[in-house]
């Protein structure tokens, strides 16, 4: 069972690649909420909620950073044009309109990797990439007897890129 996970010393960049990845992906995540939470705190105590930036969040660190490490946080990193330049092309790009619309998938907060796990277990089997892409990009129909069949992609692009995406593995 375990024989698709080892891997020799030819992968090992390859393996400190993904490692950073999901590390950088879940600070950003751990990050994020603790600034969301912070807000929250300011907007109770500030008179003008409405008008904050970043240095409002200075004095509302978490439990688990000391304040002086989150005080600087908010001066040498969240407010400075470098990061300000980045928090709005990241903006940006999550609100671009791709034919039409903003780009979606089914996915909410679980990565496809878990539902890549989920539809393995379900199937019994390795479920197949264009198995996975349906079941992150199709919306699910549930009939009477409790089986899931997939309906319409939820966004023209996504079935669009399934198509691309066949026409590569062919």
């Amino acid at each position: 069972m375990f024989e698709r996970f080892q891997v020799g010393p030819q992968n090992d960049v390859l393996m400190e690649k993904a490692f950073s990845t999901q590390v950088k992906n879940h600070q950003a995540n751990i990050r994020k909420v603790a600034q969301k939470r912070a807000f929250a705190l300011a907007r109770k105590n500030e008179r003008n909620p409405d008008n904050m930036d970043m240095s409002a969040l200075k004095g509302y660190a978490p439990s688990w950073i000391r304040q002086e490490l989150w005080d600087d946080l908010v001066d040498k990193v969240w407010t400075t044009d470098g990061w300000k330049t980045k928090s709005k092309a990241g903006k940006k790009n999550r609100d671009t309109l791709v034919n039409g619309s903003v780009s979606k998938h089914t996915c909410g907060s679980v990565s496809c990797a878990q539902h890549r796990l989920r539809l393995e277990k379900k199937l019994a089997r390795e479920p197949t990439i264009v198995e996975v892409f349906k079941e992150t990009h199709c919306k699910k129909i549930i009939s009477e007897d409790g089986t899931i069949s997939y309906g319409e992609f939820i966004h023209p692009k996504a079935a669009m890129t399934l198509v691309s995406l066949k026409r590569k593995l062919i």
